[in-house]
């Protein structure tokens, strides 16, 4: 069902980047998209805006916000399952991360964490939500209740977690680039237990998936994030007091993930943050494109054991 609605709206937004060959105006170009896309980023976040946030009317948070030493992260089929990639990002956290609550959610030991309406079991074992959105509400409900770090499976950790973010009480990096228009980036969060943030998001991302039976786009948690900032005074203001840093830094290091190895560049970026997004996924494309790459990050990172990746990283 998802793939026949993704393959319409491919014709959709096909059919109206036909049409707008033929219109000047570029103001109207992008209105005649946003007409035949439903997908679109204004028109999602405009439709969230108008359907869900005021929602918030009816909403309260009854439990006091409270710090957290929690850091979880989320493997679906089990950690022995998972790709060299994920595996040595999983064992970087670890390191990094002790001292704290680490714990590791996979399909069989997530029930023992949070509980997640029935309806959205139903859809999620129907094939109406993909795994990674399914993911998107899993990591709301558990720092909504436990607080702590949300970190990707994906992120490779260099060193500990500053204290100025310890100390926050919220944070996501600010994406820019080609992700601009999502603003934030839920691949690593932290929250208070019970903020007002987490809990909001939590609340409007469940009354989604209460009345919706489909995705209108892969960030649709990240349009309902920015709808509620936008146009919920309260929201506003605890968005406003978060910690401003973009994501660039974070991922440097997949930006060059086919590109050529060198070691003191290696190096370099791992010095420049503690985080590090990546990926277990070949993009074919840029293996086309880099085809002279004889080594390139990506193999070197595959191909290294745990321990050289800790020698290039800061001490």
């Amino acid at each position: 069902m998802i793939y026949f609605r993704n393959i319409l709206n491919l014709i959709f937004k096909e059919f109206s980047k036909y049409i707008c060959v033929f219109i000047p105006n570029k103001s109207l170009r992008h209105k005649i998209r946003d007409f035949f896309d439903y997908t679109s980023p204004y028109r999602v976040k405009k439709y969230f805006a108008l359907r869900y946030v005021p929602k918030l009317g009816e909403f309260s948070v009854d439990k006091v916000s409270e710090k957290s030493d929690y850091v979880f992260q989320c493997w679906w089929q089990g950690e022995e399952n998972a790709p060299d990639v994920v595996k040595k990002s999983i064992a970087s956290v670890r390191k990094f991360a002790s001292g704290k609550k680490y714990v590791l959610i996979t399909k069989d030991n997530w029930k023992d964490w949070v509980d997640i309406p029935d309806y959205i079991l139903k859809k999620f074992e129907d094939g109406l939500m993909l795994p990674a959105h399914f993911v998107d509400v899993l990591r709301l409900c558990l720092l909504s209740e436990y607080g702590g770090y949300w970190i990707d499976a994906t992120c490779l950790m260099t060193r500990k977690f500053p204290k100025w973010l310890d100390e926050s009480d919220f944070f996501m990096f600010h994406s820019n680039g080609t992700f601009s228009y999502t603003l934030i980036n839920n691949c690593f969060i932290y929250s208070n237990a019970h903020h007002y943030l987490i809990e909001a998001w939590k609340f409007l991302m469940l009354e989604f998936w209460r009345y919706e039976n489909r995705v209108y786009n892969y960030f649709d948690s990240h349009f309902i994030f920015v709808a509620m900032i936008e146009n919920d005074e309260r929201a506003k203001a605890e968005f406003i007091k978060m910690p401003k840093m973009f994501q660039t830094e974070t991922h440097t290091l997949l930006s060059l993930w086919y590109d050529e190895f060198d070691e003191k560049k290696f190096k370099e970026i791992l010095a420049n943050s503690f985080i590090h997004k990546l990926t277990y996924k070949v993009d074919k494309r840029k293996l086309r494109k880099n085809s002279n790459v004889k080594h390139s990050f990506c193999d070197a990172f595959i191909k290294s054991d745990f321990d050289y990746i800790l020698k290039c990283s800061p001490r």
